[in-house]
């Protein structure tokens, strides 16, 4: 290949395997942990009472993702 095409590969389709690798594993957690409906719910609780609350944590050895109603959340 001549440097102009290389060039041009590495500028725009080229990707490193720990970005393929990340970007898979983000994809896979979205749909396992159903995150799209989760934000369609948090959205909910930002339009009613202006605050959007998540729990991101590991339980039982896996990622987990809750949201957390504003009504019973206090913090100081």
């Amino acid at each position: 290949m001549p440097p102009q095409a290389i060039a041009k590969y590495m500028e725009k389709d080229y990707k490193d395997v720990v970005e393929n690798a990340a970007y898979h594993s983000l994809v896979y957690l979205r749909e396992k942990l159903t995150i799209d409906n989760e934000f369609i719910k948090g959205w909910k609780d930002a339009l009613i009472a202006g605050t959007e609350i998540y729990y991101v944590g590991v339980q039982n050895e896996e990622p987990y993702l809750e949201r957390v109603n504003p009504l019973f959340f206090s913090y100081d």
